[in-house]
């Protein structure tokens, strides 16, 4: 376990450091406030990608197909002349969904299990 999270740790900080590299090669400077402001996009990126805020579900896949989703639609609003308060709304309504919706389908679901549990009961004491 201890190597698997330290090979884990590895390729993540390889990756984030590639990620950075990009960035500051594209904008042709390095600041320490750059990516201030991305927390939002990303962490719904990641949610809305399907990986639970409790851990252990998730692909990457999801994620790499909300991350499509995001920028475009970031994209989309910005060619539109939408202001950046309004995109920051809409990422901001995406994220409490991505929250919201699996919570409440598992919470759905529960409730139709213990329906149905109730009825199996109900149909062997008849």
């Amino acid at each position: 376990v201890r190597r698997t999270k330290m090979i884990l740790f590895v390729v993540s900080s390889t990756v984030a450091a590639l990620a950075g590299i990009l960035y500051a090669a594209r904008l042709g400077a390095v600041r320490g406030d750059m990516a201030l402001g991305f927390e939002l996009d990303i962490i719904t990126m990641v949610l809305l990608g399907g990986v639970s805020i409790f851990g252990g579900t998730g692909t990457m896949w999801g994620v790499l197909l909300s991350v499509l989703i995001i920028l475009n639609l970031r994209n989309g609003m910005g060619l539109a002349n939408f202001s950046g308060h309004v995109q920051t709304g809409v990422i901001g309504v995406l994220l409490i969904l991505s929250v919201l919706v699996p919570n409440l389908a598992g919470t759905v679901q529960a409730a139709l299990k213990r329906r149905r549990a109730r009825t199996v009961e109900v149909v062997a004491a008849e």
